[in-house]
């Protein structure tokens, strides 16, 4: 398949989805953006692929979208899906992505990523499966506290380039999406997503149903 008829976008190691930032009035996807996103964002100039992307999703119904990221995926022989590496979930699509998110679930493919969309986070995480994991983006460590107890949230450290992740109200992982620092082993290694699943580490860590 052509590049420039993908949906999916390989960053790094990761198939992930990609929408263009900044606010919807200026063709961004980030509806939630903060003074601070603003401030620290690396991503500040769209490509092609961002637009093209978001526009998919938006003149597409859910089940042709799922066809189409499933696809991709297997066409890069990977069963892992990150959402927004940049970008974030529109208010107008959060009924579409959740029934995208839940149906690739069925189908085993792994599935994680952050968002600001409140909406969204609830609709996946409760009830919570063990391949889907959306965790909340927070722009400080205090507005942690407001969210439920046994989900992960995000708070990036944005000098340092990582995103540090807490999950029952502590630290558990700092990760830049190639190296990953492990709390509580006391170590640094490559992130990959697939070990964090099998070991309920990272974005996968906790059991379900708390």
């Amino acid at each position: 398949m052509k590049a420039e008829n993908k949906i999916v976008f390989m960053d790094g190691l990761f198939p992930s989805i990609i929408f263009p930032v900044g606010l919807p009035k200026d063709g961004g996807s980030c509806a939630y953006l903060s003074e601070h996103c603003l401030q620290y964002c690396p991503a500040k100039e769209t490509n092609k692929h961002e637009v093209r992307a978001l526009k998919f999703f938006k003149d597409n119904n859910s089940k042709i979208i799922v066809n189409k990221i499933i696809e991709e995926v297997c066409q890069e022989a990977m069963i892992h899906l990150y959402w927004w590496s940049w970008g974030d979930c529109l208010p107008e699509l959060v009924d579409k992505i959740t029934d995208v998110m839940w149906a690739l679930s069925e189908t085993g493919i792994l599935q994680n990523g952050f968002t600001r969309n409140n909406n969204l986070w609830r609709n996946v995480n409760f009830p919570q499966t063990d391949n889907l994991r959306i965790g909340f983006h927070v722009d400080t460590i205090k507005e942690i506290k407001i969210f439920e107890k046994w989900r992960v949230v995000c708070c990036p450290d944005v000098e340092v380039g990582k995103a540090e992740l807490y999950f029952n109200g502590e630290k558990i992982a700092r990760c830049c999406g190639i190296w990953c620092d492990w709390i509580q082993r006391g170590e640094t290694r490559m992130a990959d997503c697939q070990e964090c699943y099998c070991y309920k580490q990272g974005c996968f860590i906790g059991l379900l149903g708390k």
